[in-house]
């Protein structure tokens, strides 16, 4: 087996290489490849990709995201597992632990990985170089305005279930969308003051900065307008014309990102980034005075009715506990922890706590 290095600035080579992207399997895509080589916490000679052959066929992948994280006010340089790819074929074969430990080395043993999978978990923590951090793990609150899964999830496998219950479940979510507009229009004089931006300002970093102390990662303006620039997933209205050579987040029929800077007079008070993936409205960020989270919480809302929205997936529990206490209505609510795992080498102590953001690591992304 042959493992490729591929750094940042070979990288910026290959997104105008034709023949790279007509590879039947890609390690990346061009969207990807656009944002790694303008990451501001990236530098030059930097290995983002990792790429397994095995008699010139690619058979393995790891992407790495190079960025920052602050351990006791130190800045430390991390990478961030990303994509990891391997054939099925050769799932036993150890390209998966290989492409990791490669990782490892050339980040002097200093890996995060957020949000991974049961099998990725897997392999991460059996190599014995990683520590989980559960009390420090992102907790997650999917609110459900809509349902698309009343009984046993795997019920709605079979044709006959699904078209007996579609009558019933097509009435709950009519009614509890009415009721949800109701809901909307009940709370509009005590929407706070708000304002879309194109990107982030000034003014806007300045009062992120000061909610940042205790932060695990601190994103600021430039690191916010790279992520809003240089998108990983397209808008793709039509996603069936679309080439599968990829098999993680590349496309979606409704994808953007939303930036809101909520005042009171001439103070900014607040800082909500909302992204958009189909039915789904997901704040990655969000930084307040501690007086407006009901403000807060009202514009998460309205945006989530005004754009159809069938679930909210909010990280903040306060935003949370605000939406329960004000009787908005909802199907149900689900909360769930986001798995963390960081290399021994960073020396985190489990029960010291670090704020975390929705956003952190590359979930912003997708």
């Amino acid at each position: 087996m042959k493992i490729e290095s591929i750094t940042v600035s070979k990288l910026q080579d290959l997104i105008n290489d034709n023949a790279f992207w007509r590879q039947s399997i890609l390690p990346i895509t061009k969207q990807r490849a656009l944002s790694f080589v303008h990451n501001p916490r990236t530098q030059d000679d930097n290995v983002v990709l990792f790429c397994g052959y095995s008699k010139n066929r690619l058979i393995g992948y790891l992407c790495i995201l190079p960025d920052y994280i602050y351990i006791d006010g130190n800045q430390q340089r991390i990478g961030l597992l990303s994509s990891w790819w391997v054939d099925p074929d050769h799932r036993k074969s150890g390209v998966g632990a290989f492409l990791l430990v490669k990782a490892l080395k050339a980040y002097q043993q200093k890996i995060v990985g957020i949000k991974y999978n049961k099998k990725s978990g897997a392999v991460i923590l059996r190599s014995n170089k990683f520590v989980e951090l559960e009390n420090n793990s992102i907790l997650v609150a999917d609110v459900w305005l809509r349902t698309k899964s009343l009984g046993p999830k795997k019920m709605h496998e079979y044709r006959s279930f699904r078209v007996a219950t579609k009558p019933f479940i097509y009435m709950i979510n009519m009614y509890n969308k009415a009721k949800s507009v109701r809901f909307a229009k009940s709370i509009r004089d005590r929407i706070v003051r708000f304002e879309y931006c194109n990107r982030v300002d000034n003014e806007t970093d300045e009062f992120i900065k000061k909610k940042q102390d205790n932060s695990l990662f601190r994103r600021a303006a430039s690191e916010l307008n790279w992520i809003l620039q240089y998108p990983w997933v397209l808008h793709s209205p039509d996603i069936t014309m679309i080439k599968k050579n990829y098999f993680f987040s590349s496309n979606a029929k409704r994808f953007f990102n939303l930036v809101i800077k909520v005042k009171d007079n001439k103070n900014i008070v607040g800082f909500v980034m909302i992204k958009i993936r189909d039915e789904v409205l997901d704040v990655p960020y969000v930084y307040y005075e501690p007086p407006y989270i009901d403000g807060i919480m009202h514009i998460i809302i309205r945006h989530a009715i005004q754009l159809d929205i069938g679930v909210i997936r909010i990280y903040d529990m306060n935003i949370h506990d605000s939406m329960v206490k004000c009787h908005f209505p909802f199907i149900k609510t689900e909360i769930y922890k986001n798995g963390i795992a960081l290399s021994n080498s960073l020396n985190i102590v489990d029960d010291k706590v670090y704020a975390l953001q929705g956003g952190d690591g590359d979930c912003v992304f997708t």
